[in-house]
């Protein structure tokens, strides 16, 4: 180990105080030893575990278990380090209030079928069944339902993420949804919700019949009364629902 190193190595990067054999190893350069002061190092990681905690309750994992070291704030012989850090990587002690919640999100991080209860006041990871296609997600701890796909509570019992996205109209893809729904061009399958658009022609007429097959489910339905489950006999002559002979209608 180089002089430097073992000079380095006993300095906080942060309060460049000296300390005596502890601390929080951040990484090794070629030359020297980033490290922290445990005073400085809960402060400094604690504010990137309390927004990667943030992230991970609204189901973001995207670098949410990484640091930047800061040794480019302090001394000549530090400076443009910013080095991204593993949170998994780090030496923390089992006695530090810090080692429970870097816990809790390496162990999210690892497991793409774990989640973070939203609630603020809770801390509970839920385990979800990764062939549950059904998004309502209920804490064990706190009893606070969501759904783990669009994070919205209480969850849309009935309605699709996009259906609920529609009706808010706060994103684009929202208000153009909305707006498609409003000309009749969209509806949304019966049994699994997903969006089905009705090409229209220059002429605005629609370029298929009512008869409709879910490209997602392949339920069929129709799309004048959205009744599941039907075939070309719903729009027979015979039939008495008011879908007889409308096959066409509307192309």
């Amino acid at each position: 180990m180089s002089k430097i190193h073992k000079k380095t190595g006993n300095i906080c990067l942060i309060c460049c105080e000296e300390m005596n054999g502890n601390g929080i190893l951040l990484h090794k350069t070629r030359r020297q030893t980033h490290k922290l002061c445990e005073e400085c190092g809960t402060a400094y990681i604690s504010s990137v575990i309390e927004q990667a905690t943030k992230n991970l309750r609204h189901n973001v994992r995207h670098k949410v278990n990484v640091i930047n070291c800061p040794g480019s704030y302090h001394g000549e012989l530090r400076n443009q380090c910013k080095k991204e850090i593993k949170i998994t990587d780090l030496n923390v002690s089992h006695n530090s209030k810090l080692y429970t919640d870097i816990f809790r999100i390496c162990y999210i991080m690892k497991n793409p079928n774990m989640y973070l209860c939203p609630n603020p006041e809770c801390g509970e990871i839920i385990e979800t069944n990764p062939c549950d296609y059904n998004k309502r997600t209920q804490c064990y701890s706190c009893s606070y339902v969501w759904c783990r796909n669009c994070q919205r509570s209480p969850f849309h019992e009935g309605k699709s993420c996009l259906e609920i996205e529609a009706e808010e109209k706060n994103t684009e893809t929202g208000k153009l949804l909305w707006e498609k729904i409003g000309k009749g061009e969209v509806k949304f399958c019966p049994q699994c919700r997903s969006p089905t658009e009705k090409v229209k022609d220059e002429q605005g007429r629609f370029v298929a019949c009512n008869k409709i097959i879910c490209s997602q489910c392949r339920l069929k339905w129709c799309w004048l009364c959205s009744k599941p489950g039907i075939d070309y006999a719903h729009y027979n002559p015979e039939n008495k629902t008011g879908c007889a002979n409308r096959l066409w209608e509307g192309t």
